[in-house]
This record gives C-alpha cells, structure tokens and sequence, in this order.
C-alpha cells in the first residue's frame, strides 16, 4: 500500500468552519474521482497541544491510499488531480505532499467517533513524553 499525505494549513482569509466545510464537502469529493485511489481520510485537527504544534498552523491532514507506486502515479497525472489543483488555492494557504509506504499496524475500527493524535516534533527536538 502506498500512502499518500498532505498537511493542510488554510487560508489566512478563510475561518477554520469554512475551511472544513470546503474541505470536506467540495475538495473531498473531487478527490474521490481520483482512479486507483484504494482509501481517502481527511483528519481535521480539532487541538493543537504544544507550542510546537500551535507554530506549525497545521488544519488538517488528507491520507490518500493507493494498491502500488503506479496507480499513485496515474491518479496524480489525472485530470481528476488536476480538477483538485484547481479548487486548492480557493481554500488551501499551503500543504507539504509526503508519498509513503503505509504498513497497517493495528486495522482501523468501522467507528465514527475514531479521533487521533499526531505529534509533530521539529527537527532536533528531543520526544518529551511528559508534555504528551
């Protein structure tokens, strides 16, 4: 499985609400057309819990899944992807692309009310558990 991520950081002009509701109910479902894509998730951060968090600006996170290095190829020179470039600068202020290889640990649960918690460190930083 290849993973595709995006860290989101919205637009100065646009409020955290309108942020979402585009994401989600516009962006989410051009994204959908993508061929090949196996899985998609927009994790929307809801709390930012340390300094370093906060000065990153991060909204959100888009996981994209795909079955090989190919099919990500193909849906990223679709013009699918391309519908999706076009709507990002209406809501999107920037985004960091990492293209993975997702290793399913523990299956995700079918449960709505999933939430989780990513840590972002900068480089340097040492991990401090107790902040966590």
């Amino acid at each position: 499985m290849i993973g595709a991520i995006s860290l989101l950081r919205r637009r100065d002009d646009i409020d955290p609400a309108r942020f979402r509701q585009h994401w989600l109910d516009i962006h989410g479902k051009l994204v959908c057309r993508m061929p090949g894509l196996r899985s998609y998730a927009q994790s929307h951060v809801i709390a930012a819990l340390t300094p370093a968090a906060r000065a990153m600006a991060i909204d959100g996170f888009a996981e994209l899944a795909f079955d090989s290095v190919a099919a990500r190829a193909a849906a990223y020179g679709s013009a699918e992807l391309a519908a999706c470039d076009r709507d990002s600068p209406g809501f999107i202020g920037s985004v960091s692309r990492l293209i993975t290889a997702a290793e399913i640990v523990v299956p995700r649960p079918d449960t709505p009310d999933l939430a989780k918690l990513v840590v972002l460190f900068p480089p340097g930083t040492p991990a401090d558990r107790a902040a966590l």
